[in-house]
């Protein structure tokens, strides 16, 4: 150590401020030798001149010619290095010629200096030991070089104290990052552990194998977050991932249809926000949003399907893809898109059945260019809606079958809005449709219809059955008689997506599909076609219980249809809206599953109250007090914008109660320092 080393030199005078050593006041070291030990370093250089094996094992080590005290063993060491990298031999008479190349052999004591070494090596075996000393004591000496810098710049008193802190946080940790730890071992002595560990899973028969997180199809890729993996979430909280302000959601307890904009209305005058969501077992049900956020105007995108449903979100929206959940930035084309089959939702606001045949006849006018199913047919019960939709359908409603021997059942209209309101309400009787756009003559001239067109057996069936249209009773029987006689083709709106196939061979594993056909009651020889069509609904649920498999299970869902996007179009920028739902941390609007936002804190507080693991969320733009309010508002399941106006009901208060009882002892720690580095996050950890 050289004699200008900030940390040997001369403290002040007021140093101690008069304190003795006794009394905790620093202790002066300018006459203090730094930490080293002559005696392992010439047991190790004896062992390396004796052993070219003990070269080898030392190099792994990571024993450097800086880690010798003694400059005359700095040469000596350096010597052997050079030569082993040349792929020399390595003993006293190479390296005392290799130190007389460079001028070095005198200044090291001569070769009877390395024969000395060899002589006073007490074990070759013990050479490993030997380095880690040197090691130890050079991380003791850089040590104290480290604390003389920063000593040295505590006491030039810099303007920028955190900067500081900063620099000498680095400088410790430096010391720390040149240890090099032996983290090789043969795979022989890691067979045995992977076995083990793949029968504690074995055993468990849990596919989870580290930390779930709370989210169905996140740990389904991961397998939980697992302890030697770096998982990122790349998002702003609460920020882009939302739905345009006119997109309709519907209120499952009411059958309401609202704008997104008009849920966020009422959330702020502190009424709950009811939705539909889809749960980890694919099955469609009612939940409570606990916020609703404004976020502005953003960049949308409109999302056309095949069925024609039009949903308009921000790029980094999630939608629920063959592939899991996916924002939209990262969907094409042809990709299907998971959406409700039914939504068996009536409400009780009956009306006088004279009113119900007018505001149908009343859509029907020709000059309905704006008009929309009227508010209160969404929550008239069941069967004023089936008279609401007879009536209407008498207006511009068709049933037919072609001659080519299809049937169809439509309606057209020239209200694009009017025509989405209909496909809405024939599927809360699961009857699907497909909404398309036609140029047709008018007048001498042209203009848009929007037909709704009832295609598949099933739906077509359904409608002869349970709706019907005044006036046309023996055009829709005509259409039931071709749907009840006709074949079942290849493709279906029951087929899934071809993915599907990839978890029917997971879950096949090694079992031969002859002994799989016969325990389905199929011929041996029977071929389901693999990757080669589309798989019907009802295969997947046949295969799901002969290979007794979940995932299978979930793709037979009969709540969950696939539609495949047809176009993805810029739309400007509009105000948008974003809901969370805790738990299953999705929702229904405008007919397709959505995903919602709290994922950041969801995973979090999930992990923490399961596994009561400790968890350290940082936040850089959340603070402490918005932070505990998304958190106990997704817990308590009572909407943000309560807790923050105090608007709360009597039922309110009680759910705080026991949501705070439920998460007031979990382990999850917040920080809200929006100027956090790396270097704090590492030492709060």
């Amino acid at each position: 150590m050289s004699d200008d080393d900030p940390f040997l030199r001369e403290p002040p005078r007021d140093f101690g401020r008069g304190r003795g050593r006794d009394q905790g006041g620093p202790r002066r070291v300018e006459a203090r030798v730094p930490p080293h030990n002559l005696s392992a370093e010439e047991s190790l250089l004896g062992a390396l001149l004796l052993s070219r094996e003990v070269v080898g094992q030392v190099a792994e080590l990571g024993v450097l010619v800086e880690h010798f005290y003694k400059p005359g063993h700095q040469h000596i060491y350096a010597a052997i290095r050079g030569l082993m990298a040349q792929g020399q031999p390595v003993d006293i008479v190479t390296v005392a010629d290799e130190l007389r190349r460079n001028g070095l052999l005198e200044e090291v004591g001569g070769p009877a200096a390395l024969l000395d070494l060899q002589n006073a090596t007490p074990a070759i075996s013990n050479a490993a030991r030997y380095a880690k000393i040197v090691q130890d004591t050079a991380v003791l000496r850089k040590l104290i070089s480290v604390a003389g810098e920063i000593t040295e710049m505590a006491y030039t008193e810099p303007d920028d104290v955190t900067k500081a802190l900063d620099e000498a946080e680095t400088k410790v940790f430096e010391v720390a990052e040149d240890r090099v730890v032996d983290s090789t071992r043969p795979l022989g002595d890691l067979l045995p552990l992977a076995m083990d560990k793949l029968q504690e899973t074995f055993e468990r028969g849990d596919t989870i194998t580290g930390t779930a997180t709370g989210y169905d199809d996140l740990d389904e890729i991961l397998s939980g977050l697992q302890p030697s993996t770096l998982n990122i979430v790349g998002a702003r909280p609460a920020m882009g991932k939302c739905v345009a302000w006119d997109t309709p959601v519907m209120d499952p307890t009411t059958g309401a249809v609202r704008t997104a904009a008009e849920w966020f209305d009422e959330a702020c005058a502190g009424r709950p926000i009811h939705v539909l969501s889809l749960d980890g077992d694919g099955r469609t049900g009612p939940r409570t949003a606990s916020a609703a956020i404004d976020n502005g105007r953003k960049p949308v995108f409109a999302v056309t399907t095949r069925s024609g449903r039009r949903l308009r979100i921000t790029a980094s929206h999630p939608l629920l893809s063959q592939r899991g959940w996916q924002p939209l930035g990262e969907l094409a084309v042809g990709d299907d898109i998971a959406v409700p089959t039914a939504l068996p939702v009536f409400g009780t606001a009956a009306l006088p059945d004279a009113d119900i045949d007018l505001l149908a006849l009343a859509c029907g006018s020709e000059h309905a260019h704006d008009k929309r199913v009227p508010a209160a047919v969404f929550t008239a019960p069941r069967h004023q809606v089936v008279r609401f939709l007879n009536r209407l359908f008498a207006t511009d409603g068709t049933a037919w079958v072609a001659t080519a021997g299809y049937a169809r059942i439509g309606y057209a209209s020239v209200s694009s809005g009017l025509a989405a309101d209909v496909a809405h309400l024939l599927l809360r009787f699961g009857i699907r449709s497909k909404l398309r756009t036609r140029s047709i003559a008018y007048a001498g001239g042209r203009r848009t219809s929007y037909e709704v067109e009832v295609m598949d057996a099933s739906s077509l069936l359904r409608f002869a059955e349970e709706i019907g249209i005044l006036g046309k009773e023996a055009a829709v029987e005509r259409v039931a008689e071709r749907a009840r006689a006709s074949a079942s083709g290849g493709f279906t709106v029951d087929s899934l997506p071809m993915d599907v196939w990839d978890d029917v061979m997971k879950a096949k594993g090694d079992r031969s599909w002859a002994a799989i056909n016969t325990q389905a009651g199929k011929p041996r020889s029977h071929n389901w076609h693999p990757y080669r069509r589309r798989p019907r609904r009802e295969t997947i649920a046949l295969l799901a219980d002969v290979l007794d498999d979940d995932r299978l299970r979930w793709w037979a869902s009969p709540d969950i249809g696939w539609d495949r996007i047809v176009a993805i179009e810029p739309d400007g920028l509009d105000r948008v809206i974003d809901l969370t739902v805790p738990e299953v941390h999705n929702f229904v609007a405008a007919d397709v599953y959505v995903h919602n936002t709290a994922l950041g804190l969801g995973m979090a507080t999930h992990i923490a109250k399961k596994t009561h693991k400790p968890v350290l969320v940082f936040s850089l733009e959340m603070g402490h007090a918005e932070l505990t309010q998304r958190i106990l508002s997704g817990e308590a399941e009572v909407d943000s914008s309560k807790l923050r106006t105090g608007r709360l009901a009597e039922s309110d208060w009680t759910k705080i109660g026991k949501a705070i009882n439920r998460i007031d002892t979990i382990p999850l720690y917040l920080d809200d320092n929006p100027r956090v580095t790396v270097m704090e996050i590492r030492a709060k950890a």
